[in-house]
């Protein structure tokens, strides 16, 4: 690690600027999480700062000299200046040792491996599959999922599967299947790919629930817990039964 301290950046901060006012019922991400937070009961004071209060202490965390409308003057500014950004210069980490940890205490307190290695989740139960929901090529998550080339581009909601699983559910492709956990349940069309692997399916996130029979979508079926070390979402551990509609 002798070399950390050689690692450079220049940081540039630019000013987004409003073009025009929102169309519709549209809202900006800060206001769509301030609403939710509100329709949760959540009380964090963070939860609701304005956007106002958000970039003015930016702007003073970033010891910039002026406010947001001189930076949307000026258009964009240097953090540190005309001098590069060294990372970690004085080698200090934000660990328990201040050091960069190969061998943790504090992953092992959580029940954690205390160095890294390799491994993998346990097989799911007999007549669960491990449900996989990454992004689809034709939508960035969920935004445009109501433009209509998109729709017509993407179809019905999928649930893809390997040849052997899809034999043992007695489901053909293009057919119906009910995919549920504990909470909820809803009906996808079943596709047959080579690209899955057994006892995992597949279903690409990102479609908005409103346009969906039955008015829900994937993120229904989630429980909404953590992952162990960084509190990130377990979604791709999620853990499904799979029958043939009807059954």
């Amino acid at each position: 690690m002798d070399d950390i301290a050689g690692s450079y950046m220049n940081l540039t901060v630019g000013a987004q600027s409003k073009v025009r006012e929102p169309i519709g019922e549209s809202l900006s991400n800060q206001e769509i999480f301030r609403r939710l937070a509100a329709a949760l009961g959540v009380e964090e004071p963070a939860l609701f700062e304005s956007d106002a209060s958000v970039i003015s202490t930016l702007l003073q965390q970033m010891s910039y000299d002026g406010s947001f409308a001189d930076l949307q003057a000026q258009g964009f500014f240097y953090v540190n200046g005309d001098e590069p950004l060294i990372l970690h210069a004085d080698r200090q980490f934000s660990t328990d040792s201040g050091r960069i940890e190969v061998a943790s205490a504090r992953a092992e307190s959580m029940d954690l491996p205390r160095v890294p290695h390799a491994r993998v989740d346990a097989e799911p139960p007999a007549g669960q599959f491990r449900l996989l929901s990454p992004a689809s090529r034709w939508r960035l998550n969920d935004e445009y999922a109501n433009d209509p080339a998109i729709q017509r581009r993407t179809g019905e909601a999928e649930l893809w599967l390997c040849a052997a699983d899809a034999a043992a559910l007695g489901v053909a492709d293009g057919a119906s299947v009910e995919v549920s956990t504990e909470l909820h349940s809803l009906q996808l069309v079943a596709g047959i790919s080579d690209r899955v692997l057994p006892v995992t399916v597949l279903s690409y996130k990102g479609r908005w629930p409103k346009l969906e029979p039955g008015g829900i979508g994937l993120n229904a079926l989630h429980k909404g817990e953590k992952s162990d070390m960084t509190e990130g979402t377990s979604v791709h551990g999620m853990l499904v039964s799979i029958s043939p509609s009807g059954l």
